[in-house]
């Protein structure tokens, strides 16, 4: 499995240093702000943008030059900079989610229980 690319940011020297593959890549920025730029618009979930950015300001990065700093990555990389997957349940769950699925469209083929009490006694009988 790939590991996720390390950053540091040193602000005074004006170079950033990313960590990919084991493999050192030292990146001088200056010049970096002499590019064409473009105002692009993004919607961002509130809670991670409050949360982010701490982070980033630690860095000595604002959120601008992060969101620059990974579609850059994207670019070298040819994708997405880090391991992106599905989050597919196990056969087990797969199984439960089809039982609870067959139990919502056919409740006639399952008992039922007039109160937890009873239901906890055959769960606990059969134990």
């Amino acid at each position: 499995m790939p590991t996720a690319p390390i950053c540091y940011y040193l602000p005074e020297i004006k170079y950033i240093i990313l960590i990919i593959r084991q493999k050192y890549h030292i990146v001088k920025t200056k010049g970096m702000t002499d590019m064409a730029k473009v105002s692009t618009s993004i919607s961002i979930d509130s809670e991670v943008r409050e949360k982010a950015l701490p982070i980033l300001n630690k860095l000595g990065l604002d959120l601008s030059t992060a969101v620059g700093m990974f579609l850059r990555q994207t670019i070298r990389d040819q994708g997405i900079p880090f391991h992106v997957t599905l989050n597919v349940p196990n056969a087990e769950t797969q199984a439960a989610l089809r039982e609870f699925q067959d139990m919502r469209e056919h409740p006639e083929r399952y008992k039922r229980y007039s109160n937890f009490g009873d239901a906890l006694k055959e769960v606990l009988s059969d134990a």
